[in-house]
């Protein structure tokens, strides 16, 4: 019998699937952001290449008009606030995961998904991606452009013997640099991934454990 009861089975013509971000707060995503964006000159790269998204890590998706969305929204407000532990930034073959952090699979973050994505796995879970870049600039080496751009701006650096990775970010409340190594995800949000990047919909938020 399935813990996640809010998933019901029907048929419908028209089926809307809603992916589940884990979501950093507003400020780690900020923090996050400002590495976001390439460090060196894009000319002439492909539009879809870059385009602004919030980090998160992806726990899943469901279908919506299979789904009981208030008992998913109950559960998940009831969950403890998990952190997410940055393991390695890795170049990627898919657009979707071109250059991201690569997560440490913790047990609290691999229980999520087993609740929350009917326990099926998604590629290279958990992680957050840092850029989505075209194929066909990725054959021209944008994605490893990319990423040695944060190297050689010495955004990155081991940590704990090897063990995990800190990425040197701009600091929201006063514009400083410092390093991150993880964020607590406060919340999750309810996403339509529907089209370009840009159309992408946010449709609810909510909290984790109490958190607003």
């Amino acid at each position: 019998m399935w813990l996640i009861s809010f998933f019901h089975h029907r048929k419908h013509f028209i089926m809307s699937k809603i992916n589940l971000w884990l979501m950093p707060s507003r400020e780690d995503g900020e923090r996050l952001k400002s590495i976001m964006a390439p460090l060196h000159d894009t000319t002439g790269v492909q539009p879809s290449s870059y385009p602004p998204f919030d980090p998160h890590v992806t726990l899943g998706s469901f279908i919506d008009e299979e789904t009981d969305r208030e008992a998913l929204k109950v559960l998940l407000s009831k969950i403890p606030p998990p952190t997410v532990p940055f393991k390695s930034i890795e170049v990627g073959t898919h657009y979707f995961r071109s250059v991201f952090i690569a997560v440490e699979p913790t047990r609290e973050l691999v229980d999520l998904q087993f609740k929350f994505n009917r326990g099926e796995t998604t590629p290279l879970y958990p992680h957050v991606s840092l850029a989505y870049i075209a194929d066909e600039d990725s054959e021209k080496g944008e994605r490893k452009r990319y990423f040695e751009g944060l190297v050689n701006a010495g955004k990155i650096r081991e940590r704990d013997g090897g063990k995990g990775v800190e990425i040197r970010c701009k600091n929201g409340i006063n514009g400083e640099e410092d390093w991150m190594s993880s964020y607590l995800a406060t919340e999750v949000w309810f996403v339509k991934c529907v089209g370009a990047v840009q159309e992408w919909k946010v449709e609810e938020k909510v909290g984790l454990g109490g958190e607003k």
